[in-house]
């Protein structure tokens, strides 16, 4: 069986209708703009022509003339659900939903429900879009009627604050303006009563004051002639205190002077140093309390203050606390550095104890070998005493007659050996000598090192002390500029609770004068004032 064109055209034709029957088509239909086929540049008739022999428009025609606007069904409900109403959420599906929506919108028909989509007719798409546009524009118009209206009543409620305001203002103005009009009047009846009663004393003053004189000079001579007596007094009893301090002073600086001159006495004047600092941190401790207790009581006097009074009081009572708590830290580190100088003290003092007995057992070896030296000198000295007269008896054996020529050869060999042995011991001696010496000079430089050493050690504890006496001054002058702030800081607590019950009084003065003024039916009467003595231009403002 032979394979024509034919049957291969059929099988490849049979082929392509499956695999398109297996598959979702789209038809592209292709338009062309222009004949020339370039971009950006469209023929309307070449277009239309194409359209219309396409068959398009005839399909948009037969479309628009059955159902035009197709809306999926979520669209439909979210454009106009809310036109519906309750019935928008009526059904289980989107496409139930969308059907009794388009129900209740158009009852009199119009539409269809399709699978997924919602089918209108024309017109029915305006009508349901003005609708929307219309249930909009009411929803915007409410919206906007809220807000002015929460706008004006803001703005209301504004002006009625204003209002009472400037009303506030308007009469706190009269109230001051009519006060100033009463104090000026108080103050004119009050120099006038001041002036009558001014002129009163004077006149008083002027009658008396031959008396005053006549007395006062009887009382000055006497009391010039009491003063004299109390004067020589204690200008004596003065001469005889300080006299015996400066005696005192003088012992306790000849007492320290010697104890000065040993380490004992440096050791004692350092636990001296350190019992003062002792004494000077607990009269700081006291002190601080004592400046603790007054701030308390200061707080409880100001209790009744304003709010700026009692901050300022606290931040002066934290400074005072900072500065008082750097002094302590500054004790406590001076403390341990006294310590640290102790130890050091102490570990010198062994140390120059060691190198003391060192030297010590220098100088004593040095005296050994010196007497070592001595006595090996005496003993030269002695050999050679000895080798003189061996050799004087040996000249004078040679001076005498000889007996025989045995004996001369008897007396020459003892003489030749004595000598010898001479020889040899004072050859011995000599060496001994020069070794005693060579130990005289290396214990003499070893006793010169030790003594080096301890000078050096001495200039090390003395700069020590020196830069101790130096921190200690420094010490000493923060200790006594703390103390000037502290008696700064409650000079100035005092001068203003002064100031405030100056000013207490000024008020409770002022209220009394009020109170008298505004009582019907009552002479002005001037209540006692503290400034009753002084002249109208003392009046204060």
């Amino acid at each position: 069986f032979s394979t024509t064109v034919g049957t291969r055209f059929k099988e490849q034709l049979g082929s392509l209708m499956s695999a398109i029957q297996a598959t979702h088509v789209h038809y592209v239909r292709c338009v062309k703009p222009n004949p020339k086929s370039v971009s950006a540049e469209f023929d309307n008739a070449l277009v239309a022509e194409q359209l219309r022999c396409a068959g398009m428009l005839e399909a948009i025609r037969i479309s628009r003339a059955a159902y035009p606007h197709r809306l999926p069904c979520g669209a439909f409900l979210q454009l106009f659900g809310g036109l519906a109403g309750a019935a928008a959420a009526k059904g289980a599906t989107p496409v139930d939903r969308a059907g009794s929506a388009a129900a209740a919108l158009l009852p009199d028909g119009g539409y269809c429900v399709g699978k997924t989509k919602v089918f209108l007719r024309p017109g029915v798409m305006p009508r349901l879009e003005a609708r929307r546009t219309v249930r909009r524009a009411m929803a915007v118009i409410a919206l906007q009627t809220a807000f002015r209206g929460q706008r004006a009543r803001k703005a209301h409620k504004a002006t009625l604050r204003a209002t009472a305001a400037v009303q506030m203002a308007v009469r706190r103005w009269i109230a001051r303006r009519r006060a100033r009009i009463r104090w000026a009047a108080v103050l004119c009846v009050q120099r006038f009563c001041r002036g009558r009663l001014a002129r009163l004393r004077t006149k008083t003053l002027r009658r008396d004051r031959g008396v005053v004189l006549v007395q006062s000079v009887q009382r000055g001579r006497a009391a010039r002639r009491h003063f004299e007596r109390q004067r020589g007094a204690a200008v004596t009893i003065q001469a005889v205190a300080r006299r015996k301090r400066a005696s005192r002073v003088v012992k306790k600086a000849v007492e320290k002077a010697r104890v000065k001159r040993s380490y004992e006495g440096q050791i004692a004047e350092a636990r001296e140093r350190l019992r003062a600092e002792a004494e000077e941190k607990a009269s700081v401790e006291a002190e601080k309390a004592r400046l603790e207790s007054e701030r308390a009581q200061l707080e409880g006097k100001a209790s009744n203050l304003e709010e700026a009074l009692k901050a300022q009081k606290t931040e002066h009572a934290k400074e005072l606390s900072q500065l008082l708590d750097g002094q302590e830290k500054e004790l406590i580190t001076l403390r341990e550095q006294l310590d640290a100088t102790k130890a050091a003290l102490a570990a010198e003092g062994e140390r120059r104890g060691a190198e003391e007995r060192r030297a010590e057992g220098l100088a004593l070896q040095l005296n050994m070998e010196r007497a070592s030296h001595q006595k090996t000198g005496r003993a030269l000295e002695e050999e050679r005493a000895a080798a003189a007269s061996a050799r004087k008896q040996l000249s004078a054996a040679q001076q005498q007659p000889r007996d025989g020529p045995s004996a001369d050869v008897g007396r020459a060999e003892v003489s030749k050996e004595a000598a010898r042995q001479y020889e040899e011991k004072l050859e011995a001696l000599q060496a001994d000598v020069s070794t005693a010496q060579a130990r005289e000079t290396q214990a003499k430089s070893k006793l010169a090192h030790a003594t080096a050493e301890r000078q050096k050690d001495k200039a090390k504890l003395d700069r020590t002390l020196d830069s101790l006496r130096m921190k200690s001054a420094e010490w000493e002058s923060e200790r006594a500029e703390h103390r000037r702030l502290a008696e700064h800081l409650q000079g100035e607590v005092l001068k203003r609770d002064q100031w405030l019950k100056k000013a207490k009084d000024i008020i409770t003065e002022y209220q009394k004068r009020t109170l008298t003024m505004m009582q019907p039916g009552q002479p002005a009467v001037d209540p006692p004032s503290p400034y009753r003595n002084q002249t109208p231009r003392q009046t204060p403002r």
